[in-house]
């Protein structure tokens, strides 16, 4: 089996559990918070994905932009008091 698909399949394995774990633990549902939350876990499994592909690292520059003005985006969220 082709090193690359086995190492996809355990961080698809981890990121099922991260995100029951995330589920059972946060009990209110959807808020700010929250959503903090799960965007961050999603971004971070999302850029290991791409750290560990055999795509070339100039053509993985846009996607690293984007995904970093995402987690800028999550961590300026405010609490509108």
């Amino acid at each position: 089996m082709d090193k690359f698909f086995v190492i996809v399949v355990f961080l698809g394995l981890i990121s099922i559990v991260a995100f029951i774990f995330l589920f059972k633990k946060v009990k209110v549902g959807i808020g700010q918070n929250n959503l903090k939350i799960y965007g961050i876990t999603l971004i971070a499994l999302l850029v290991t994905l791409l750290a560990i592909s055999p795509i070339e690292t100039t053509n993985l520059a846009p996607a690293y932009g984007i995904l970093g003005a995402i987690i800028g985006y999550l961590f300026g969220l405010k609490d509108e008091k």
